[in-house]
């Protein structure tokens, strides 16, 4: 155990684990939400793991804790958000190895409506979303399955009681229209939680309706 401050430039710290690789979406929605965390300034997938950049506060809070328990921190904060952290490394860095950082993984949603059962958002869908590199090089889209991720990380955040409840399972899923970079997209949320199966109804529109489906919610 460190019991202070390393002087000088802050080391590289490795913690590795017994896990698989990142896969194309997993890697950005990791990076957009470390990055969202105050102690940590910038990440980015090196080889399969991330190389996180923490702020002053970070390094402390490293040397206090631990790398593993750090890492351990990072994990459960990701969970909560409903986010898959499987990373096959965890580096600490005082600067990114190279190439640029990680682009966000969702939009940043404005909140238009927001009560116990009812969310509604609006967002202006950027170019530099990680979910189309790739999907299409000449006509970019929203994959469908960055469509229902962005639902179940909003409804656990938006709904956290639910957190804990989401299954994974989705049913309803239609997708009417394509989701293209540069026009506003509204995107809804309703608690269904009287009728079984209990669910979290989602579905995103413009000028009419792209896709829509269901987050089934367990006891």
């Amino acid at each position: 155990m460190v019991n202070e401050m390393p002087r000088g430039d802050p080391p590289s710290v490795c913690v590795t684990q017994d896990e698989q690789p990142l896969d194309m979406l997993s890697a950005p929605c990791l990076c957009s939400a470390l990055a969202n965390l105050v102690e940590i300034q910038a990440v980015q997938v090196v080889d399969g793991g991330l190389a996180l950049v923490p702020t002053e506060a970070g390094w402390s809070r490293l040397v206090r804790q631990g790398k593993a328990a750090t890492v351990a921190s990072l994990r459960r904060r990701l969970t909560s958000q409903g986010i898959p952290a499987t990373p096959s490394a965890w580096r600490f860095v005082k600067k990114l190895p190279g190439s640029a950082p990680c682009r966000p993984m969702q939009p940043s949603w404005q909140p238009l409506v927001a009560d116990d059962k009812t969310w509604q958002g609006e967002a202006v869908i950027g170019n530099d979303l990680a979910v189309l590199q790739g999907h299409f090089p000449n006509e970019p889209i929203v994959p469908g399955v960055a469509q229902v991720l962005w639902a179940a990380m909003l409804a656990r955040r938006v709904f956290p009681a639910l957190a804990h409840h989401l299954t994974g399972e989705v049913r309803g899923l239609k997708f009417k229209r394509p989701i293209q970079p540069g026009g506003r997209l509204r995107v809804s949320l309703t608690l269904q939680d009287v009728d079984p199966p209990r669910h979290v109804a989602f579905g995103y529109r413009s000028d009419s309706e792209h896709s829509h489906g269901r987050l089934l919610l367990g006891r």
